[in-house]
């Protein structure tokens, strides 16, 4: 944490450039020691000069409806830095200098931080960030993955720009590779990569992803961690590692602790992993995460309003739905509003219950599980999913709808279905302990959840949250060279799980909220849920478009 001494230098260097004192700067940046970034705050100051602030301020504004306000905003940075550089270098001598100083302690920073807090850093805008800094120290960003080197070239915006041509910029950046429409609407990059090569750039290139397969590893140093490339094509056919002592203690200490006894673990391993999922295995925790906790119910804080309306919105859709279908029905008493139409009853079958009333406390006939997909492909939007989480949960929950939470995620080839509130315990708070780490294994999870409803009496309804895109490092089960889990024959196989829960009565609605291209995921979506599911992008839409699913599967239950 940046002493007060530091921000005010920091604010210093931002007046100075800006060569202005009348605002104050609503972004200032410091190195991992606290200590403040002579460069980025530089850039930052030039851009109050370039630029007009009022106008920037209020197309960051319009980009804060997107759940992917944070990375649609640094990306548009980065395009700002490189013309703001460009336009300042000649008559700002030693920009050039702080330049490359702050280039060579990102990549250094990058280096020296643990296995654990790189793959969570993983994302789009740390790709670009690290290829920027590799062109200013060698001429050469390094960016092998064609889309993200299309995107890199695209944000070097020219010197000449304006602010409004910045904006329109900007905009047509976002278009083109995010298919972001500026009504709030998210559509996602396109990425074309067959199964196989989707696979195998996971896993030979780890720095295009952000997928954290070893959790288990804080502390140790990259070049300690990594593997050979030998080992990870090996990686595609080996099974999972044994579930032993010290594997369940190594989920224990991430995942909390587990949630059956080791009897009742085995047996539900048994039972579900089997065919296509014999070499992986099966366990359940419960608990909530501490680490992810105070982003997630800050990210929340942040959305406060739109969250109280769409929260508002979303339990008035299901209690109507509910007031629709579970209407007090008359019921014969011996007290109450007389029927004389029962008077017979009295009379022929000795049967005194000749009086009727309606019962007033009438509860909804079934139970819900809401499922989170829990991997770190999740990462960027970890608080976005944890805020639709609280919602559902909450308007089922004030609903009177008995509701359990779970995420899951499958790290070594252990699919670890996390129970962060369970039917009898717990509040939709305990969402906020959500977190993305590992690959997503749908179904075997979907499958696994099913346990969970236990004893449970009544129709039975599971809402997954989910990318609608299946993967994990394991693969499928059968045959000397064993298929990657990932791409149709996930979706395969999440369509077969979808079926099985559905001939044990168990109803499953897709709420889909990946990042991915908007048609492959609903065309995905569509393949494993059938007419079931919905796309929600925006927290409205868990009102306008989950809300209206979720009561229109309530009315048919």
């Amino acid at each position: 944490m940046p002493t007060e001494r530091n921000i005010k230098r920091a604010k210093n260097v931002v007046w100075a450039t800006a060569g202005r004192y009348d605002f104050s700067p609503a972004f200032l940046s410091f190195y991992r020691d606290g200590t403040p970034d002579l460069y980025e705050n530089s850039i930052v100051g030039l851009t109050h000069r370039f630029y007009e602030s009022e106008k920037l301020d209020a197309f960051f504004q319009e980009l804060s409806d997107s759940f992917l306000a944070e990375t649609f905003t640094d990306i548009v940075w980065l395009g700002i830095e490189h013309a703001v550089f460009l336009r300042a270098a000649p008559s700002h001598l030693a920009l050039k200098e702080l330049r490359a100083e702050h280039a060579q302690h990102f990549l250094a920073d990058d280096v020296d931080l643990s296995m654990q807090e790189l793959m969570m850093r993983r994302d789009i805008v740390h790709a670009l960030a690290v290829g920027r800094c590799r062109e200013v120290l060698t001429g050469k960003s390094g960016i092998r993955n064609p889309w993200e080197r299309a995107l890199y070239e695209a944000l070097k915006y020219p010197v000449v720009w304006t602010t409004d041509e910045v904006i329109a910029g900007s905009r047509r950046v976002l278009r083109r590779f995010f298919r972001f429409r500026f009504s709030g609407a998210l559509h996602a990059p396109r990425l074309v990569l067959g199964t196989w090569g989707k696979a195998i750039v996971k896993r030979l290139f780890p720095k295009c992803t952000v997928y954290r397969d070893a959790p288990f590893l804080e502390g140790a140093q990259i070049k300690a961690a990594r593997k050979s490339r030998v080992e990870d094509i090996k990686g595609f056919f080996r099974r999972s590692r044994p579930f032993d002592e010290r594997r369940r203690a190594e989920i224990e200490a991430e995942f909390g602790a587990m949630y059956y006894t080791e009897m009742q673990r085995i047996r539900l391993e048994k039972l579900l992993c089997t065919g296509v999922h014999s070499y992986a295995h099966l366990c359940y925790t419960k608990g909530t995460s501490r680490r992810a906790e105070a982003a997630n119910r800050a990210y929340f804080a942040a959305k406060g309003h739109r969250c109280r309306v769409a929260l508002c919105k979303l339990t008035a859709m299901i209690k109507n739905a509910l007031d629709a279908t579970c209407a007090p029905v008359p019921v014969r008493a011996g007290r109450g509003t007389f029927m004389p139409r029962f008077v017979w009853h009295a009379a022929a079958k000795l049967d005194r219950r000749v009086f009727s009333y309606e019962e007033e406390d009438v509860h909804a006939d079934f139970s819900v599980i809401l499922l989170l997909d829990g991997s770190a492909s999740r990462k960027a939007q970890q608080g976005a999913v944890a805020l639709q989480g609280y919602l559902l949960a909450k308007s089922l929950i004030l609903c009177k709808i008995p509701v359990s939470l779970a995420a899951f995620s499958s790290l070594e080839g252990t699919t670890v279905i996390r129970v962060l509130k369970d039917f009898e315990t717990g509040s939709a708070a305990a969402v906020f302990g959500y977190e993305a780490v590992g690959w997503n294994r749908d179904g075997l999870a979907l499958l696994a959840a099913e346990p969970l409803f236990s004893h449970r009496m009544g129709k039975k309804l599971l809402l997954v949250l989910t990318d609608a895109h299946p993967a994990d490092m394991l693969p499928l089960a059968g045959g000397a060279l064993s298929h990657a889990y990932a791409g149709t024959r996930a979706v395969e196989d999440v369509k077969c799980a979808v079926q099985s829960l559905k001939k044990d009565g168990v109803k499953t609605i897709g709420l889909v909220t990946g990042v991915l291209n908007e048609a492959d995921t609903a065309s995905a979506a569509k393949e494993m849920f059938g007419k079931h599911f919905v796309c929600v992008r925006r927290i409205e839409d868990l009102a306008e478009k989950a809300g209206r699913l979720i009561a229109q599967e309530i009315r048919l239950l």
